[in-house]
């Protein structure tokens, strides 16, 4: 990944942004919590829900798709992983962002926008990071992940919904009145003709009799 300033990465335009951050030139900068935290949105999508990301604040620097100058405390939980500030965990376990983005992040402690951690680098899944960990100048980097369902749906299932037991039994349930409907018809045809052929016989038996 280009290191921010690049031609492919350059720096945020919104004065409100931290020094230094930047995103990919396929992504615009949404600011958040205060605006202490920076997430790379893919244009196009609002990025109003994404999905969790590692539990480790040393990621989030540029030129990762997260970037924060709150490099301390603990992100919110979701799931196995967190959301990153100014984001909240749904009962999906996705991240969904925040009303109000005027509240920093809490207890903790800002530093610089281009500071870097002084832990050890951490190996995280490959779903989340863009960048390998083989060479000593690379670090990881954390990824935008856009919910799959689109940002103008809520993601719960409607009212008008219908799952694949309920389509089953309508399936079923129409077959078994077709079949109940054409033994009905069958019935009744066998039975007019059952009754006009003892007609025909009683008419035959008066008209012998005469």
């Amino acid at each position: 990944m280009d290191k921010c300033g690049a031609s492919s990465r350059p720096f945020c335009t919104d004065p409100s942004t931290p020094e230094g951050f930047c995103c990919s030139r396929d992504s615009y900068c949404i600011l958040a919590a205060a605006n202490t935290t920076v997430i790379c949105c893919p244009r196009g999508r609002d990025c109003h829900k994404i999905q969790t990301v590692p539990c480790m604040l040393d990621l989030m620097v540029p030129p990762s798709d997260f970037q924060t100058t709150v490099l301390q405390g603990q992100l919110p939980r979701c799931g196995n992983n967190c959301c990153p500030w100014g984001f909240h965990c749904d009962e999906n376990n996705i991240c969904v962002m925040d009303q109000d983005q005027s509240i920093p992040p809490p207890d903790a402690s800002v530093s610089s926008g281009t500071g870097t951690s002084e832990s050890p680098t951490p190996t995280h899944s490959s779903s989340f990071i863009t960048s390998g960990t083989s060479s000593a100048t690379s670090a990881p980097t954390v990824t935008v992940y856009i919910d799959p369902a689109p940002d103008n749906q809520t993601g719960e299932s409607s009212g008008t919904d219908i799952n694949t037991g309920q389509i089953i039994g309508l399936s079923v349930g129409s077959v078994v009145g077709i079949v109940l409907i054409t033994a009905l018809l069958y019935f009744i045809c066998r039975l007019r003709r059952s009754t006009k052929a003892d007609a025909d016989a009683d008419a035959d038996a008066d008209a012998g009799d005469h």
